[in-house]
């Protein structure tokens, strides 16, 4: 599986240096959007609800004291070839849709979302606080988001849809990903 030290190693390849912060939101917006589109996580690592919003602990400690140095884009022990080209694609669709934000920009926004705010169970925006947030949780809100008409990140095209020049194979791998949207959609519809 994936950890956040691959993702955010690739993120780097993608972007050069980033902050800290931006590059544990882009990582974890990766995780969210990927449980969203596929219902599957990308990321083996939790995220915890800390008061700049969502952060791996593994990222933080490698990203902050494992690297080489203040502007390093190493972070030792990361594969980021481990990532398959549909990872890829998923994290390059968060990357375009996020990858402009600022540091404040990108901070306000997880605070304004779900995930986040429920880990943190009302606690003030500076408390500490190490409550990982729920990935059922995440995949249900940003599902939700993709349907309701806000700006989100445009859903690639998966490399296997691409790949499959079979009209039947098509034509099938779009009735199961229609069954599974139906299906996780009114088990979220169910929830209300």
């Amino acid at each position: 599986m994936i950890r956040a030290i691959d993702v955010g190693q690739y993120i780097y390849s993608k972007m050069d240096w980033v902050d800290a912060w931006r590059l544990q939101k882009l990582t974890y917006y990766a995780q969210a959007w990927t449980l969203a589109w596929t219902g599957r996580e990308l990321i083996e690592d939790d995220f915890q609800a800390w008061p700049d919003g969502p952060v791996s602990p593994r990222l933080h400690q490698a990203n902050k004291f494992d690297r080489d140095g203040w502007y390093s884009t190493a972070i030792p022990g990361a594969h980021p070839e481990n990532l398959t080209d549909e990872q890829r694609t998923m994290i390059d669709a968060v990357l375009d849709h996020y990858g402009d934000l600022s540091k404040d920009e990108i901070v306000e926004l997880v605070h304004s979302e779900d995930p986040w705010k429920i880990a943190r169970g009302g606690l003030p925006a500076e408390a500490k606080c190490d409550a990982m947030l729920s990935k059922a949780g995440m995949k249900r809100f940003y599902a939700v988001q993709q349907f309701s008409g806000v700006d989100v990140p445009a859903q690639p095209r998966t490399v296997q849809d691409v790949a499959s020049q079979n009209p039947a194979e098509k034509q099938l791998a779009t009735m199961m990903g229609n069954c599974f949207r139906w299906a996780d959609t009114l088990e979220l519809l169910a929830d209300r």
